[in-house]
């Protein structure tokens, strides 16, 4: 019988390393691929607040501003019209009805209710989650 020394195959111990560590990079991939398919509503949330101190600034700064149920025009210290209003599935701004910077997307409803010293700010976003932000007017 003739052994041969210079045979082409794995160990026992090499085939369950590899398997060990495979299991090991699977099990940790599985939960950061899970985040990646998830809607993240943390952001959403971050996302609304920005666009609540964004407004508050800009009424803030302004000349004058006047508050619709759908929109916020503000006249700012250089004279120029500014629109805050939904416009299909975004918030946009628009200076003087030329052109428009998207404030926030993914957007289902904006509605603006109005009281002496505030404006509740109400965004119904596509996920169908509602965010409310208050913002404080000058007095």
């Amino acid at each position: 019988m003739r052994l041969m020394k210079n045979e082409r195959g794995f160990t026992l111990s090499e085939v369950m390393i590899s398997l060990t560590l495979t299991m090991i990079i699977l099990s940790l991939s599985t939960p950061l691929l899970s985040l990646i398919h998830t809607k993240n509503f943390y952001y959403e949330e971050m996302a609304v607040q920005q666009l609540g101190a964004f407004i508050q600034e800009e009424i803030n700064r302004s000349r004058n501003y006047s508050i619709y149920p759908d929109a916020i025009t503000v006249i700012d210290k250089n004279h120029r019209n500014v629109l805050i209003e939904q416009y299909g599935v975004i918030i946009k701004r628009s200076v003087d009805g030329s052109g428009h910077e998207s404030l926030l997307q993914d957007v289902q409803s904006f509605k603006i209710d109005t009281s002496p010293q505030t404006i509740t700010m109400e965004v119904m976003m596509k996920s169908e989650k509602v965010y409310k932000r208050t913002i404080h007017l000058p007095h």
